[in-house]
Formats: structure tokens, sequence, C-alpha cells
């Protein structure tokens, strides 16, 4: 029983054990990226308590008008 759940704890933590040069950039590090590509600073929104990371955030431009999206076509 023991060696079980030794084997099964252990395969737990091998599967999320991942090498640093593989991982993909978080919501957050992505949203940063893609605003200052377009000119702005992120800023969290007060109050703003969501699970989707792009809620909690905006892309805010001072005294520029923003860049059009990179890839967005137009």
């Amino acid at each position: 029983m023991r060696v079980g759940l030794v084997w099964v704890a252990a395969a737990a933590l091998a599967g999320c054990a991942t090498s640093p040069g593989t991982s993909k950039p978080s919501e957050y590090e992505r949203l940063v990226r893609e605003c200052a590509e377009r000119g702005g600073v992120l800023h969290p929104i007060p109050g703003a308590n969501s699970a989707n990371e792009a809620a909690n955030y905006a892309c805010e431009f001072r005294g520029v008008s923003p860049r059009p999206t990179p890839g967005a076509g137009g």
C-alpha cells in the first residue's frame, strides 16, 4: 500500500516538473508583452479580481495613440 502511494506521489510530481526553457509565458507576461508592443503600459484595474487575467489589467497609452495589434491584419 505504501509503495503504491509513494509511486503515485512520485508520478504526480514528475508530471508537474518542466524544464525552464520549455515553459510557456504566463497570461500576465503575454499581456505585458502585447501591450508594450502596441506602445502602452499594463496597469492593474483597481478592485478587479477575475480568474481571467485580461479582465484584471488595462493597457494604458499616455500621450500617444496605440499602434495596431501585431498580426491583427489591417
